[in-house]
């Protein structure tokens, strides 16, 4: 992924120990989506416990703090964190209806999201092209295949956490989220976030950026508790913190193995 575009005059620093390598890279993924250099969806795969959830909800929260300076040449963004843990096709479509604000009597089943945000982007466009022929105002943004359109409403972010535990059944919602994120860059990112590697309802990796979380090693550990130490928490032991790094947690596969020290 390319540099992020010159939003702010510095970066922000990751606030992860040890993630500061993914933290840059999701901080890039979405500031070119939302300059959308691609319609890409980002799927980070990982053990538990490996830090996903947290460096992801960091990145995101810092690209909106960037938004929100009084130099930023960005739209704003709006960000949604959905726990997909033991949520049904009627509960996701329910978060992300919700979170979009669309219309109730719309939002009976995941079709009809992807036409209201079909028929929404295509008001907006048209009405914010008006307001620049008559303002000369906006944010002219590359709609998809290339045309130009004139957009200065908030693009949301959507985080869909633990999506590998979503309900027997939801796969095909989970598709069609997918899909209206592809077909309409311009009102959304999605990130998804699961310990499998492999999640059926994704597309081909033609339209997905893939990160994959490695487990800690033992000097990651070590810094980790460290820091721990010096802001007076509990300080893990060096024998704990060898047993960590030397545990055998489950892989995504289900497979038991050994942590790299």
């Amino acid at each position: 992924m390319s540099s992020p575009s010159p939003t702010a005059s510095a970066p922000p620093s990751c606030p992860v120990i040890g993630r500061e390598g993914e933290f840059a890279e999701i901080l890039s993924f979405v500031d070119e989506r939302v300059h959308q250099k691609h319609s890409k969806v980002l799927f980070i795969s990982g053990a538990c416990g490996c830090g996903k959830t947290t460096t992801v909800v960091a990145a995101v929260e810092a690209f909106s703090m960037q938004t929100r300076k009084p130099n930023s040449s960005s739209r704003s963004v709006k960000t949604h964190m959905i726990n997909c843990a033991d949520l049904g096709p009627v509960d996701l479509v329910k978060s992300i209806s919700a979170a979009m604000r669309l219309k109730k009597s719309s939002t009976s089943d995941v079709e009809s999201i992807v036409s209201v945000i079909s028929r929404r982007r295509t008001d907006e466009a048209a009405q914010t092209d008006k307001t620049n022929h008559d303002n000369d105002e906006g944010t002219v943004m590359p709609a998809a295949g290339g045309a130009k359109t004139c957009v200065t409403s908030a693009i949301h972010i959507f985080i869909l956490d633990e999506a590998d535990y979503v309900k027997r059944g939801a796969g095909t919602t989970m598709s069609m989220i997918v899909r209206a994120a592809l077909d309409f860059p311009s009102a959304m990112v999605l990130i998804v976030v699961a310990n499998q590697r492999e999640l059926k309802f994704l597309p081909c990796d033609k339209y997905l950026v893939n990160m994959t979380f490695t487990a800690y090693r033992a000097p990651t550990l070590q810094r980790i508790s460290a820091a721990a130490n010096s802001t007076n928490k509990s300080r893990a032991s060096d024998s704990a913190v060898k047993f960590a790094a030397t545990a055998v947690p489950l892989n995504d596969d289900g497979a038991a193995r050994k942590v790299a020290s």
